[in-house]
């Protein structure tokens, strides 16, 4: 799955966004040689423009470089940066010794805490989410809790993801727990070893 979205967002961002690039170059040529085509050119350049960056978002979002290329904390305070709205703040903090982990575990620690802040700021009501990754000897701990009204026990195990989480935490041999006392909004916590018995 993650290297099929890899896969896709490299696709998305040589294919589709080259050719958009060199659209926009012909249509800026055109706009140098002045005449009647101008405007036309003018307006053809904004629609490419806006649309190159429809590709980037999209390729971003399938598989965001910084995960590849700085890790999971940068990854996660990035997304954090990028959800948090005036209406609901996400405060993100690491404790402990950050360094780089295996790519299988940055991956899941990545997606769970991104699904998990995406689902506070969408259906919580939260107008506060805290998520921390702490790095401790051999396993690191993601938790990410909101102030939020809570989960109804009919979603807890079904809705918003959940099912997806708690399977990505147990393909690489860590634990899943979300909590939600009624009104006093939601807890999702992950553990993972850092070293995997499959070497990953």
């Amino acid at each position: 799955m993650e290297s099929e979205r890899r896969l896709i967002a490299q696709e998305l961002h040589d294919g589709v966004g080259q050719v958009l690039a060199a659209a926009i170059m012909a249509a800026e040529s055109i706009q140098g040689e002045g005449g009647a085509a101008v405007e036309t050119t003018t307006r053809l350049s904004g629609i490419l423009r806006e649309a190159v960056r429809d590709v980037r978002r999209m390729s971003h979002g399938l598989r965001p470089t910084v995960l590849d290329e700085l890790g999971a904390d940068v990854a996660i305070r990035d997304a954090a940066d990028q959800l948090s709205t005036e209406a609901c703040t996400i405060v993100y903090e690491t404790s402990g010794p950050v360094r780089r982990l295996p790519e299988p575990v940055e991956t899941v620690v990545y997606r769970v805490a991104q699904e998990a802040m995406t689902n506070a700021i969408r259906h919580s009501g939260a107008t506060r989410v805290e998520a921390q990754l702490r790095f401790d000897p051999g396993r690191v701990q993601l938790t990410v809790t909101d102030n939020g009204i809570g989960l109804p026990p009919t979603l807890r195990e079904q809705g918003l993801g959940i099912t997806g989480m708690r399977e990505r935490a147990r393909l690489v041999e860590g634990t899943f727990e979300i909590s939600s006392p009624s009104g006093h909004g939601v807890r999702v916590s992950l553990s993972v070893p850092t070293v995997l018995s499959g070497g990953g």
